[in-house]
This record gives C-alpha cells, structure tokens and sequence, in this order.
C-alpha cells in the first residue's frame, strides 16, 4: 500500500478548495471558449422557453397520432364532428372533436389497426381503417356525405405513403418485415443495416453502430420507451455482446411489433445524445395468438472460410415461442415470450508450441549445469502442449466455443377505466458463453480441458417498465413512466486455480482474482488468457422516471415533461493476476529458463478496485406542433438538461490539477468536475405540403442535442498502450491502487515474488479530467424532399448533416517534447521538476471535434404486385479527431507536446463513402394448378454493399519522436497507395511507402488515410406457409447468409513494421468477435445457411 509520506506528496492537502466554480480568470477563459459560442443558441432558447410556456409537442414516444380534416362534399370544412378510433385488437375507443377548421388530432394512441369514425348532424357516418405506427402520425381525412346519422359508408383508403405533417427523420421497419427478413442469430441490431445513414461494423459485435457521424456510444437505444442502455460501456442492455461477439441475451424477434429509428432526437428523451433506437413491444388482444418456432444452423450446409483449410464444427440452434391474448375481455391482456439459445463451435486457428525435444534439450542443459528444475516450473510446463519432433512448432489449435442463453418477457395491459389505462413489462435473460482467449492462445494437454483458458462471461440482463396512461380529455392526455434496466456481466478465466498450488506466491488475492497466471515464453503461444480478466459490471443499474404532457388546442398539439435518472454502476478491475514474460529467442534457452522458475520480468496491480459509480441526471423539455396553415406545419421546442458529475459512492476518486498534484474528492475536491450549467437544447422544424394533396412534402429539422459521458470514460479509459497508462480516475496511486513490475527474477517456493509488502515503484501514471469539463454536443440539421412516384412507390431525399462539438480526447499532459533524446524521457518530462516520481498524467478533454455530411435517398414500395421493399443509399463524408470516447492508438493524439489537435484530424473510423442496401419481402404469385404446394410461398431478402473503411499506418508500440506516447503514425512518402483489393495476402501494394519516422520526429502520414476492403453480401430467405386450418398454420423458412458466397475481408494489418502490414488474415465477423476466438453466427465470412421452423396460431 502506498506510504503516508508517498500519499501526501501526490494528494494536495492545504486546501479544502471544492469544484463549486471557476475563478474569474477561469470564468474570462469558459466564456470565451465555451459560452460565447452559444449565445445566440441561449437567446433562441430562451425566446422559445418564453413563448412555449403552456406546452409542447410530438416527440419519440411508443405510440402514434392520427390527424385529418372532416370536410363535406362541396370541400366546406365541417366543424364540431365527432371523429372515433376504436382499436380492432383490444376495442379500447378514443373521442374527439374537431375545431373550428374542421381539423382533429388523436394523440398518444398505441400502436395498432384502429376502425376511425367521423359523423356529424346531417351527414352519414364514415368509417375508415387506420394503421397507427411509432412516432408517426397517420394522416386520415373523411369526406361527409348528407344523410341520416345513423347511416355509416365504410370507404376503403391506404395509409399515405408521404409525411406531411412532421419533419420526422426516421425509418420505420413493419412487423412483417421484422419477422421475415433474414437476420443472423436473430439479433434485432442487424436491422439497422437497411436504415439509411447507419454504418454497422460487418459481422456486428460490440459497440458496432453509428448513426449520421456521431460516435457508437451516444445511440439511445428504448424498449417500449424504456432506456435500454448500458451507462457503463454505451451499448444497449438487451443485445449487449459477450465474449463471443454474438449477443448475450436477445430481444424476441417474435415479439417485437415494429422497429423504428429516429436520426433526429426528439426533445423527449436526454442523457444519450445520439439517434433514438425504439424496440416496440407485441401487445395482447381479444384474441389467442403467437408462434412456437425452431432454428438450426450446422456446419454441414456452410461453406469453407476463404482463410480455412476445412469447415470447423459449427451448431446453433434457437427456439421459443410466444402467446398473447385476453385476461379480461376489453380490459386486461398479456403477452408473454420465450427464447433460448445453444451454440457449440471450435474456433481452429494455428499457434506455436515447444517440441519433445526442445523440452529435452532443455532438461539436459540443467541436469548438465548440476541444477535441479523449479516446482513452479515444472508445474507451469504441464499447461504447455509438447509437439512431436515431426510436427515442428506449429500446432494446430481447436479451442471450444459456446454458449448457453435463456430469455424470457412478459407484457401486461390493462384498461382502468374509460379514461386510465396501464402497462407494465419485464424482460429477463440469463446467458453463459465461453470462448479462446484469443488466436495464438494454447490449449492444454490432458489432463486439462481445452477450455481451461477460455474467457467465460455469465450475464444477467433485465428491463421493467410501468407506464399510466391518463386521458384528462378528449384533447389532454398525461403519461407517466418508470422504468429499470440492469446489466450484470462479469468477463472471467474458466478456471479458479491458486498459483500457491503451482508453487508461485505472487501475494495476497481474493479468491476471484485466483487462475494461472499468464505465461509468456519466446514466441510460443500464451497460457493463462486474458491478463486483466477478471473485471465485472454487477450490475450497471439505469433508473428512469419521466411524465409527459400533452395537449390539442386548435392548431397547435402541445407537449411538455421531463424526466428523471440515476445511473449506476458497482465495477471492479483489480488486475491482480500475475504476467510472466521470457523473452529469449531461442526456445531451448527460453525453455531452461521456465524450468528454472527464471523470469525477465513479472507484472501484476495491487489494491482494491471494487467502485460504486454512479450518476444523476434531469432534464424538461417543451415543444408545439403548430399546424399554421393546412399545408404547413411547424416543430419548435427546447430541451434543458442538468447532468451531475460522475462520481464514487464512497468518495473514492481524484483527479489531477497542475500545481496541485492529485486531489481526493472530500479531500480539497467536491468533485471530479463542475457541473455544466448551459446544456439548452433548442428544437426547430417544419413541414410542407407543398401541392396540398400529400404527395410532395419538403420537410426540415434541426436540433442540438448533449451526450453525457459513460461511466467508461473515466473509470476505464483503454489507453494502456501509452505505457501501461492504466489510471483511471477512481483507480489512482493516491487510493492505492498500483502496478509493480519486476526485472530479472526467480521464482522460489513460497517466496512472495513482490516481497511481503508491496509498494509501487515511481514513477506512477495518473488521470487527469480538463477543469472546464463540459457535456458533448451535437449539431442536427437535415432539409428532405418526399414525394409520392405511384400509389405503391414513394421516394425521399435528403441532405443530412451533424457537426459535434466538446467531444472527448485523451492526451499526455506529461508527454515530453518532440525531438527530446530517447535516453533522457522521464527528466524531459513537464512536470519532473515539481513531481518527479509522476510519469503519464493521461487527460480527458473536450477538445474533439466532428464534422458528418451525407446525401441520403430511399425508395419505398409497398405492397407493389406483391412487393413490399426499401432501397437506401448514402453517400457521406464523416471527419473527426478521434472516433471513440475510450481511447484507442490510432484516434490519440501523436503531436502531445506541443499539442496539436487539429493534426488528428481525418476521415472518422467508420467513414464508409457509400453504402446501398435493399431490403424487403415477396409473396409469390399463387400457382393454382399445384394447390396447396403453389400457395403460400414468399421470399425475404437484404443486400448490403459498402464503401472502404479507413485504417491508419502506424508502427505498433515504437515512439521514435520522444513523447513516449507510442501512438506515433508512419512516416509515408507521398506515393499513392496502391490496392489488390482481391489479394488478402497483398492487398497493400506498395507498402515501400510508409517506414518509422527518424528520431525526434513524428509521422507524416495522416490519421485513417488508407482504405480497407468493402463489402458485399446477399442474404435470402425462402419462405413456405401452409395453412392447417382456421387456427392453425406452418411456416418453413431456409435463409441464406452471404448467397452468392463472397469472400468478404476484414482490416489489414496497420503495423508497417510488421510482415504482416497490408495483408488481410480473417473475415470481419472473426475480426468482431476475435476477444473471443471468432465465433461465427451467420455473418459474411462464407455462405451460412439456417432452417427455421414456426407453428403460428
């Protein structure tokens, strides 16, 4: 532990100065840089507050409105009608009236199929039939003619296909096309891959999404309008990835009623800055319904990997079901869903092990010397698998992977009264995968199963919801919602072995933190798996309760609320497994080495790492939807947000200031940050029509929108490539928490390798947070054209752009200058003279930046002879200074000292130039000549061609400028690159043009200037119905992935040191899933094909 001396020479002590506001100077500096930009944005927003003092508008919600005018023949409006929608699933009936204009608007509907009434004094009734979808508003007019009251005319209309009332930027994917389209392993997410301005990594896996130029962690991602995302990492908590690259636990797909994507966030929901992802949930009826379904997927119908000599055994089998229907006619329903998940694969890759005779060698050299082997090296050799001579060194691995996942939800709906209506659900999923450590990794030999080192995740995931729906009239509604995600994951080694068993003290553990320790010996393939394993999240907690009001007057529909959240997190990562690292070339040598106990060096961290995270967030916000004229209508609204400062439970975090050192919370700190104050979010809008009949529509949007940071950020940053940097800023020297490393050692039985008392050895690193820490912005705007081509056939286009601003980068604020001797760091370095024993002071900043511009178009048919399909294509330009919020090499900074920022600028991660994608459904034509055989028959397809992915030449952990950063990109010549786009093994050319910059020097090359493979990739299912009888019917579905079986790549090597720089050695779907081995579900590597079967009543 560290000393009272050593904790008071890095805790700054004299001043119990707390983070409640900037001095006057700090305040010149905010205003300038920070406030001065905004206050036009401030004054909008403050003119806005003013004038919206009643109310607000149509924000990203779970339901649908249906607007329209009640004229009579001769177009004269019809005032004081009384227009109807009663719900063809539970009858719940809805009234309203309309205005003076002879217009109505039925607000907060649930979604479903209505039967829509208008009716006046001398007119007859007409009724309609109205589909009512998420966050839209479904446009129904009724023309009245004169008659008896008690008379009705049922008029057979289509729900328009253009939007005229809502500058709505959002894709809605149908119930038909959610359950029919072919999606692999039956993940939700890999919908989003026909949803125009969305860049999904190929082959999915975590963090793999970005919609429009804003980073993978700001999506927002709801179930039912529940927050459904994961505070800690900024994944979702139903879908989130485990150590397999396949998701842990799984939404239904059989019981999700549709699938909406909104890229312009609404006022309604904070905290995620990013587009709204909303999962909408089946509902109960009146009526029995649902399906129990099977899903098989071997290796048997699958194609070789175009990097596999053979096809690895490979099964997955999916099943479940799910009902839903009446508790109490018109008043209670349920539906309820199972699904569950099996996978057992091999992951074979090739791995370098020690021969017999190596081994030999090795005892006769000490049996020769008259010593004797160490215990602890004999006992570490038993894990090692020996080759036969005849083999040589390389050994062909197959390591297991699987993975064991059961699910379930259950909905409840319950009609009060006329006017009070509630919902509640619960969705639980329970998951164990286990999968290799990573390629390279060697497997022991009998008696030790080969999954000894696998990397296992047990994962618990959880969302419930209660929402009340109140109708104070028939144009004042009120909804209220709490909602609790949960998400408990713990990343582990599949075994529990106590190195004091082998015969190796490497100090005081907790019996979680027990296995063998990582062993690295010459070249040959690791034991032991991931060295910083075990960490876990248990849980990551999310409660949210929010209200919101919403009322029709006239022209305007008007809604306010706000919501409430507290996030939490209990984590831990102590580090605590010991690395053990031989470094001699030879293996006889290395081997000696082992056998003697006689290690180069040897690693580990100390201290208690468990921290209780969390964080508490408000924010209201007011909006009107203003129809100004018939043909036009106007959005505009304002959202406030005030987010606290992340912080530790028990106060157990600090942060650095210059001049001060480190500083504790409660210690001279109050906090880690001050609290930004100015997050107003205004909300602008209109919509067009622009001949009046609802064909054409130009619509508009902008908006401001503010990304808290996850919890990640801070207490995990991922910069441990900038030697060993694995401070955090609840994980600093001055709580305890350190690493030790030793040089040159030998391992004695019972000896405590680290001494009896370990003690850090400076210099240490630290984590620092910029004082004028604020919340990231975005800047939203898209201007689109709509226009209706046929009956069936609409087309849209759209500029949509985002800039971000205030985002996140880490930098070295301890870094020296460039140019200084490689002999003379740590004396180079700033802060030397005043703490000495301080080497990376890693800062998280607000210096980032991101620029995204795209041209997008869609096609939608629907029910076109039998077609119902949507062409996208975008084509887009996203640049940025870092892509992600938790570092990585190639987004760091390489010019640290002097700072340059602007020299990071580039092409983002995941810019792809263009993506197209298709798709849709088919019902073929009924052959009647072949009866029942010739009926029932559909298909259901997607094809995705993508644009090159952007990847930066760098030169692995060398850091020739002397920062000693190790980000440092190549030097290139100015050549151009060349490309074998269809040669994995030369797929860069000329890689010549790119070498290690000289001493003292930085790279020329610019961040992300070369360019990966694309991608292209059709998938089709074959669909069969069969009716059995009224009831009952059958469905068979055989879909294949990757159909014309295309060989997909996935990123080159980027180490221009390396042999391997330019060449390409997996698929994108291994490299998503490569922590875990590479599993594959689905995917793009080679065609995959998988039989389902579904019994529907």
């Amino acid at each position: 532990m560290l000393t009272a001396e050593a904790k008071h020479r890095y805790t700054e002590t004299i001043a119990e100065a707390p983070v409640s506001g900037p001095t006057s100077s700090e305040f010149r500096v905010r205003f300038r840089n920070r406030i001065a930009p905004r206050l036009p944005v401030r004054l909008a927003s403050a003119l806005l507050l003013i004038s919206l003092s009643v109310a607000s508008a149509f924000a990203q919600k779970i339901s649908g409105d249906i607007e329209g005018t009640v004229t009579d023949r001769s177009g004269a409006v019809v005032p004081k009608a009384e227009v109807a929608a009663r719900s063809l699933a539970t009858g719940a009936l809805r009234l309203m009236t309309t205005n003076a204009s002879g217009t109505y608007r039925l607000a907060e509907l649930p979604i479903g199929f209505y039967e829509v009434s208008a009716s006046a004094d001398g007119f007859k009734t007409t009724v309609r039939q109205v589909e009512v979808a998420t966050s839209t508003v479904s446009h129904a007019d009724f023309v009245l003619a004169l008659g008896a009251k008690a008379e009705s005319v049922v008029v057979s209309a289509t729900t328009p296909l253009v939007e005229v009332s809502e500058d709505r930027l959002h894709t809605f994917v149908d119930q038909h096309r959610v359950t029919n389209l072919p999606i692999s392993g039956r993940d939700i997410n890999s919908l989003l891959g026909i949803v125009p301005g969305v860049q999904r990594v190929p082959g999915g896996g975590f963090l793999t999404i970005n919609i429009n130029g804003v980073r993978r962690s700001a999506n927002n991602f709801l179930v039912d309008g529940i927050s459904n995302n994961d505070r800690f990492y900024g994944d979702s908590v139903l879908n989130q990835t485990g150590v397999v690259g396949i998701p842990a636990t799984l939404i239904p797909i059989d019981a999700t009623q549709e699938f909406v994507v909104e890229e312009l966030p609404s006022a309604e929901f904070g905290v995620k800055g990013g587009a709204v992802i909303n999962v909408v949930m089946k509902s109960g009826g009146n009526d029995l319904h649902g399906s129990a379904y099977y899903l098989g997927h071997s290796d048997s119908t699958d194609a070789r990997n175009f990097f596999s000599a053979n096809r690895p055994p490979f099964r997955n089998q999916q099943f479940g079901g799910v009902a839903g229907g009446p508790i109490v006619k018109d008043r209670t329903f349920f539906f309820v869903s199972y699904e569950a998940q099996r996978l057992s694969a091999e992951a074979p890759y090739v791995a370098v092990a020690p021969t017999e005779s190596e081994v030999l060698a090795a005892r006769a050299r000490i049996a020769g010397l008259g010593l004797s082997t160490n215990p602890a090296g004999e006992n570490l050799l038993k894990f090692f698998p020996i080759n036969p001579d005849a083999q040589g060194n390389r050994l062909a691995v197959t390591a297991p992977t699987t993975d064991s996942m059961n699910g379930f939800s259950l909905k409840i709906d319950h009609k009060v009264n006329q006017n009070h209506s509630v919902s509640g659900r619960y969705f639980f999923g329970d998951s164990l995968q286990s999968a290799p450590a990573q390629t390279g990794e060697l497997t022991p030999p009998a008696p030790y199963g080969p999954d000894l080192f696998n990397s296992v995740a047990p994962t618990r995931a959880q969302l419930g919801g209660l929402s009340w729906t109140w109708i104070i009239s028939s144009s004042k509604l009120l909804e209220s919602r709490i909602g609790l995600s949960r998400f408990s994951q713990a990343l582990e080694i599949n075994n529990h072995i106590n190195p004091l068993d082998l015969g190796i003290n490497t100090g005081a553990l907790d019996p979680a933190d027990y296995g063998v320790p990582v062993v690295n010996v010459s070249d040959f393939g690791s034991i032991g798996g991931v060295a910083g394993y075990p960490l876990a999240t248990q849980p990551n907690q999310s409660l949210d309760w929010s209200e919101h009001f919403t009322d029709t007057r006239g022209k305007h529909t008007l809604k306010l609320g706000g919501n409430w959240q507290r996030a939490y997190t209990n984590g831990l990562r102590n580090r605590a497994r010991t690395t053990f690292d031989v470094l001699a070339p030879n293996h006889v040598d290395a081997l000696t080495s082992l056998l003697l106990g006689r290690f180069d060096d040897a690693s580990r961290s100390f201290g208690d790492t468990r921290r209780l995270i969390s964080e508490g967030s408000a924010g209201f916000y007011v909006e009107d939807d203003w129809k100004v004229r018939p043909r036009l209508t106007l959005n505009v609204g304002l959202r406030y947000d005030l987010n606290g400062a992340i912080g530790e439970e028990r106060d157990r975090g600090s942060n650095f200031f210059p001049g001060r050192g480190l500083v504790d919370i409660g210690h001279g700190l109050s906090r880690l940050y001050n609290l930004d104050q100015d997050a107003f979010g205004p909300r602008l809008g209109f919509a067009w029509d622009v001949f009046g009949d609802g064909k054409t529509a130009v619509r508009g949007g902008y908006a401001l929108a503010y990304d808290v940071p996850t919890f990640g950020t801070l207490a995990a940053p991922r910069v441990s490539f900038v030697g060993g940097a694995n401070a955090a800023a609840f994980t600093q020297i001055d709580q305890g928490v350190f690493s030790v490393s030793l040089d040159q050692l030998s391992v004695a039985p019972g000896v405590p390798i680290f001494g009896p008392n370990p003690t850090p050895n400076p210099p240490y690193n630290a984590f620092a947070i910029a004082p004028n820490f604020e919340t990231p912005l975005i800047h939203y705007f898209n201007l689109s054209l709509e226009r209706q081509l046929a009956a069936n056939t609409a087309l849209t286009v759209s500029y949509v752009g985002s800039r971000g601003g205030d985002l996140f980068i880490y930098r070295d604020l301890n870094a020296p200058p460039v140019g200084t001797s490689l002999n003379n760091i740590q004396a180079s370095r700033p802060f030397d003279s005043a703490l000495p024993d301080l080497k990376h002071i890693i800062q998280l900043t607000n210096l980032g930046k991101s620029w995204y511009d795209s041209l997008q178009a869609s096609v939608r048919q629907r029910n076109w002879h039998g077609l119902d399909v949507q062409y996208n294509f975008t084509w887009s330009k996203s640049l940025d200074y870092s892509s992600v919020n938790r570092g990585s090499q190639s987004s760091f900074p390489q010019l640290d000292n002097p700072l340059d920022i602007a020299n990071n600028k580039g092409p983002s991660d995941f810019d792809v130039p263009f993506n197209f994608n298709v798709g849709g459904t088919y019902k073929v034509p009924r052959a009647q000549k072949l009866r029942r055989l010739g009926d029932g028959w559909e298909l259901a397809g997607v094809y995705t061609a993508l644009g090159c992915r952007p990847f930066t030449p760098m030169i692995g952990s060398l850091d020739p400028s002397g920062q000693d950063i190790r980000a440092v990109r190549a030097n290139w010549n100015g050549q151009p690159v060349e490309y074998h786009a269809r040669d994995p093994q030369h797929y860069v050319a000329n890689p010549q043009v790119f070498s290690v910059p000289p001493n003292g020097t930085i790279g020329t090359a610019g961040r992300n200037i070369l360019r990966g493979p694309g991608l292209s990739q059709l998938d089709l299912s074959l669909i069969k119905n069969t009716k059995i009888n009224e009831r009952f019917s059958l469905q068979f579905r055989l879909e294949t992935f990757n159909l014309l079986n295309r060989a997909n790549f996935g990123d080159p090597g980027n180490n221009v040191r390396l042999a391997t720089f330019g060449t390409i050695t997996s698929t994108p779907e291994v490299q998503s899933a490569k922590e875990g081995g590479g599993a594959v579900v689905g995917g793009s590597s080679a065609r995959t094909m998988q039989g389902v079967l579904k019994l529907v009543f």
